[in-house]
C-alpha cells in the first residue's frame, strides 16, 4: 500500500531531493533573476536572507555582491549539497530552518534583502502565508527589500490549463498545472521521467488574493510593486499575459 503519510513536501524535497537538484541546477534564469534584484535594490545590500535557498544556486550568487549572505533551507540534502558549493567563501552561511517559523527570523536579525524565489506563495494556508510575509517584513531596515516570486494565477483566467516540458537528457521532467474553479486553486503535477522509473508528484497552489497581501504591506509601512517574472515589466495588478508574478515590496 502508498504510504499515505508522506506529503508532497516530503517527496519533491526529501524522498525525490536529488531529481530537484538536478531540475534546479539546470534553470536558465539565474542571471535573469540577479539582474533583477540588482535592479531593484536602492543600495547594495550588507545583509541578504535567501528563503528556501535549495541547493545555494542563487545564494552564492548574490554573495558576489560582496555582502553577507544567508541561505535558509529545511532541507538537509539541499544544505549538504549548498554548503559544497560555497566552499571558500567567507560571506555565505546556511541554516537549518523553516520559513513558516518565527524562530528563524529572531535568529537572523534586521537584513537589507530578503528572497524567496520560484513559487514562493500558495503552498500554505491564509494564516500561515500571512505570517510568513509579516515575518520577513519585519525583519526588513529602512528601504529593505522583500521579493516574493509565484505562478501567476491571473494567467489561469485566460488559460485554464497550462503544461511545460523539459528534456535534461537522462531527465525529463513535465509540468501540469490546472485551474480548479470550484476550489478556486491551481492543481498541479510534477512527473519525473527517466529510463527505469517516473516520478508522480500531485500538490495545489492557493489563490494569490493581491488586495490581502497589498494590505499585509501596508500595514507594515512597505510600499508593494508588481511585476511579471524577472522582465523587469512593472504593472498596476499582476497581468493576465504572464505565467509569473514577482512582488516587490521596499520598507518605508
Amino acid at each position: 500500500m502508498p504510504d499515505t503519510s508522506k506529503t508532497w513536501m516530503d517527496m519533491m524535497f526529501r524522498e525525490h531531493a536529488d531529481l530537484f537538484l538536478k531540475v534546479s541546477e539546470r534553470r536558465t534564469d539565474l542571471d535573469a533573476a540577479v539582474a533583477f534584484l540588482k535592479s531593484i535594490t536602492p543600495r547594495p545590500p550588507e545583509r541578504i536572507v535567501d528563503l528556501a535557498c535549495g541547493g545555494g544556486r542563487l545564494t552564492v550568487a548574490m554573495a558576489a555582491w560582496g555582502g553577507h549572505v544567508t541561505g535558509v533551507d529545511m532541507s538537509d540534502e539541499f544544505l549538504a549539497y549548498a554548503w559544497a558549493r560555497a566552499a571558500g567563501l567567507a560571506n555565505v552561511e546556511f541554516r537549518k530552518g523553516d520559513m513558516l517559523t518565527d524562530q528563524i527570523y529572531e535568529e537572523l536579525g534586521d537584513v537589507d534583502l530578503i528572497t524567496r524565489l520560484y513559487t514562493s506563495l500558495g503552498y500554505f494556508n491564509e494564516r500561515q502565508e500571512e505570517r510568513f510575509i509579516r515575518n520577513c517584513l519585519k525583519r526588513l531596515k529602512n528601504n529593505g527589500v522583500l521579493v516574493l516570486d509565484s505562478i501567476n494565477h491571473a494567467s489561469f483566467l485566460s488559460n485554464p490549463y497550462q503544461e511545460t516540458k523539459s528534456d535534461y537528457g537522462d531527465l525529463k521532467l513535465h509540468e501540469y498545472y490546472s485551474r480548479n474553479e470550484s476550489h478556486d486553486s491551481i492543481d498541479c503535477a510534477w512527473v519525473y521521467k527517466r529510463p527505469e522509473a517516473e516520478v508522480v508528484i500531485p500538490f495545489s497552489l492557493g489563490k494569490m488574493d493581491i488586495n490581502r497581501i497589498r494590505g499585509i504591506f501596508n500595514e507594515e509601512r512597505t510600499d508593494l510593486r508588481i511585476f511579471s517574472g524577472f522582465d523587469g515589466a512593472e504593472h498596476a495588478s499582476p497581468p493576465g499575459d504572464s505565467t509569473r508574478v514577482t512582488l516587490v515590496g521596499i520598507k518605508t
